[in-house]
């Protein structure tokens, strides 16, 4: 999902989907971001990271998410910034980030 503004039909779709789900697609963005990083394309990289906190950010503003999933959320975007556009100072890693979004990507692919 390269980055687009989320009209409301795509906001009222993922505000319907359970958030298993939204972890699973935005667990997608971060692999593909993780990918192109191994592969050392800057661009692809920004873009899949960037996508994956559009996502987060807009799975803050599902209704159904209290107070402590929304400091979550909050959470992941800031490590996602750190260690794709910043200078990781979280010292987190490729496998640390699979190892939070893996379950979800894998428990989709098994629905």
């Amino acid at each position: 999902m390269e980055n687009r503004p989320h009209n409301e039909e795509f906001r009222e779709k993922w505000f319907r989907m359970p958030v298993a789900e939204q972890m699973a697609d935005i667990g997608k963005e971060v692999a593909e971001a993780i990918r192109w990083k191994e592969k050392g394309d800057h661009q692809k990289t920004r873009n899949f990271c960037n996508s994956a906190i559009e996502l987060l950010i807009l799975t803050e503003e599902d209704p159904k998410h209290g107070r402590c999933a929304v400091e979550e959320f909050n959470n992941a975007v800031e490590e996602l910034r750190d260690y794709f556009l910043g200078d990781n100072i979280y010292g987190t890693t490729d496998k640390v980030l699979m190892h939070y979004y893996g379950p979800f990507m894998s428990r989709r692919r098994k629905a």
